[in-house]
């Protein structure tokens, strides 16, 4: 079975989600991340239709994470711990895993940092300062998948039934005329 009209309206729902999810990404300082260098989809053909899927680069869970945002730990008097407003995640430990900021300081080449005395402070030491207080403060939930989703949805899903029920008509018609 051969679905064209469906197909093509579900390309077009999949570019006006990502489109507005990355606009989302780069308003919320991720424009060069490789979350939306690899935010995209895949339509493949089954069986009874088309499948859809929309895809994040290589983490499964770290795109749901920007997305919802993570509840902080909390810790100390005005720990931002509702940086991740009503979200699923929460951190649970007072700093992040060990190694996981290092590598991030080390991508982004950031330079040695300065403490209160003007001394220098290590990578590991900025690492570690760092990686506390994103797990006490939590990360800001973006929404760039969920909103742009749930907004084209509301626009394309009458245009994804008519087209899905056109395509049907039109197989059945195939298969009437195939089987005289």
């Amino acid at each position: 079975m051969d679905f064209p009209k469906t197909k093509k309206v579900l390309n077009q729902f999949a570019k006006a989600v990502i489109k507005s999810g990355k606009a989302r990404l780069s308003a919320s300082k991720m424009g060069n991340s490789r979350l939306i260098k690899n935010f995209g989809y895949h339509l493949d053909q089954i069986k009874n239709g088309d499948l859809l899927t929309f895809t994040f680069g290589g983490s499964a869970k770290y795109w749901q994470f920007v997305d919802e945002g993570v509840r902080g730990s909390g810790g100390y008097k005005g720990s931002g711990k509702a940086r991740g407003g009503k979200s699923p995640f929460k951190f649970k430990k007072k700093n992040i895993a060990k190694g996981v900021i290092d590598r991030w300081i080390v991508r982004k080449g950031l330079k040695a940092a300065r403490d209160k005395e003007g001394r220098f402070i290590k990578r590991k030491g900025l690492a570690f300062v760092i990686g506390r207080a994103i797990a006490q403060r939590g990360l800001t939930r973006t929404q760039f998948f969920s909103a742009p989703y749930k907004k084209n949805m509301k626009y394309y899903i009458n245009k994804i039934a008519v087209a899905y029920a056109l395509d049907t008509v039109d197989n059945i018609e195939k298969k009437l005329n195939t089987d005289k």
